[in-house]
């Protein structure tokens, strides 16, 4: 990951640097730098469309190959496509207690996920990838599959109700998390360096990203575990507005709310906005599925990647949804990221063009010279 994205920096300077001696050569500062810096980035996008494009093909062949269902060579990316099942018990999700083996989950506090949604602070409390053992059947055999993948095609469901509250707070409480809070931060890409390299398909990473104590996102006291009962009266105590209410029904002023009990209504306000947001991402027991990896014959499974090298892809679909996604995508990809670059550099021509052919054009031409070098298309 962090490879990647020094070499797509890499890239847009270079770009950003290239486009800017080409428009000095034409225009004046600023135009240069902000021409240079805006065409760099479009152009950084039409070579990433190019690059799923080939993603997308390699998909494609991967699948083909794989419905011919031809033994696979030691060292070899393959795709192995078939219903994926654990080799013994099956993971239980967090939150949700479904049956799965595979997990994404995330769990964020209401101030934080609300914040997120502004763009002024994102980010989780809790978070962590689990994975059984598990292995593809396929009309290859069972393949197993090591190292955790890379999800693609599954959805992240938000988690809500009484249940999956009493679970949250279950699991967060009897499980051990690795503390990655503060300026531990900015080591969580080694997480997924961990993650990733599993070699014996059993994931077990829980990260703590934030301060909060599982008891401060969950208080015991405002859920009842056993009956699932909404909390009392005393969770609004710390409300400045309680006593105003209190004294207004007190004053005999109960008319005006038409009947309505406020202290019920404000606890169930306040019940409702206390609830952290939990989120799933799982793969489910027998689903369908395609993943693509390396083939190791010694394990018969697919190995985590080296390093430099991309993880374990797990897709969801079956074989024909993958092949016509993959077609899809590299048609996509290819003729947009193509007539892209055609419209952003006829555009840059025809500005080149009424630049050079412009009375300021002309007066730079000619305060520059005979011996000014001026660009010309």
């Amino acid at each position: 990951m962090l490879r990647g994205c020094l070499l797509a920096l890499g890239l847009y300077v270079a770009l950003a640097v290239g486009y800017f001696f080409w428009f000095a050569s034409v225009f004046e500062p600023p135009e240069t730098y902000i021409g240079a810096a805006v065409v760099g980035f479009l152009v950084l996008c039409c070579v990433g469309a190019l690059t799923n494009a080939r993603t997308a093909l390699r998909d494609w062949s991967l699948v083909s190959t794989a419905r011919h269902s031809l033994p696979p060579r030691d060292g070899e990316l393959i795709a192995v496509v078939g219903t994926i099942h654990p080799l013994g018990d099956p993971l239980r999700a967090p939150f949700s207690g479904s049956e799965c083996v595979v997990c994404e989950y995330d769990l964020a506090r209401p101030n934080r996920a609300s914040q997120a949604k502004d763009g002024s602070k994102s980010g989780s409390d809790y978070a962590g990838f689990l994975m059984t053992p598990c292995a593809i059947r396929s009309p290859l055999g069972e393949m197993r599959l090591l190292g955790f993948p890379i999800l693609e095609g599954f959805d992240e469901t938000v988690c809500h109700g009484d249940a999956a509250i009493r679970n949250a707070r279950d699991f967060l409480s009897s499980t051990p998390f690795e503390d990655r809070a503060g300026l531990k931060l900015v080591t969580v890409l080694s997480v997924f360096t961990d993650v990733w390299s599993d070699e014996d398909g059993l994931v077990q990473k829980n990260i703590k990203l934030s301060k909060a104590e599982p008891h401060e996102i969950l208080p015991v006291e405002r859920w009842n575990a056993e009956a699932g009962e909404q909390p009392a009266g005393d969770i609004c105590a710390d409300d400045p507005c309680e006593d105003d209410t209190e004294n207004e029904i007190d004053q005999g002023n109960e008319s005006d709310f038409d009947g309505v009990d406020v202290a019920d209504d404000d606890v169930e306000d306040e019940f409702a906005l206390s609830i952290p947001r939990m989120k799933e991402t799982l793969v489910g027991v027998g689903e369908q599925v395609c993943v693509i990896g390396v083939y190791d014959e010694m394990r018969r499974g697919l190995l985590p990647p080296k390093p430099g090298r991309s993880p374990n892809r797990l897709i969801r679909g079956s074989a024909d949804q993958i092949e016509q996604k993959s077609r899809s995508s590299l048609f996509r990809n290819l003729i947009g990221s193509l007539v892209a670059l055609i419209v952003i550099h006829v555009a840059i021509y025809g500005m080149m063009q009424a630049y050079l052919h412009s009375p300021e054009g002309q007066r730079r031409h000619e305060a520059l010279g005979s011996g000014g070098v001026i660009y010309k298309i």
